[in-house]
């Protein structure tokens, strides 16, 4: 999961994660996702938004390409 947020973050990139209950509800994938988000928030540049807030944000922030 760390690595999709790398690419992401090199080609400045949105990425979304899906999380499943059988792969998020056991206890160690759990604490698994946990890590991620803590690694993630991490990086100052990081921006958790909803799909409407991602879709009404990033068009403006791309509209010069």
């Amino acid at each position: 999961w760390y690595s999709e947020f790398e690419v992401a973050k090199a080609e400045s990139r949105p990425l979304t994660y899906t999380m499943h209950p059988e792969v998020t509800g056991r206890p160690a994938r759990l604490m698994a996702l946990r890590d991620l988000l803590v690694r993630i928030l991490d990086n100052p540049a990081v921006a958790f938004l909803t799909h409407s807030e991602l879709a009404a944000a990033y068009p403006q922030a791309h509209a010069e390409e």
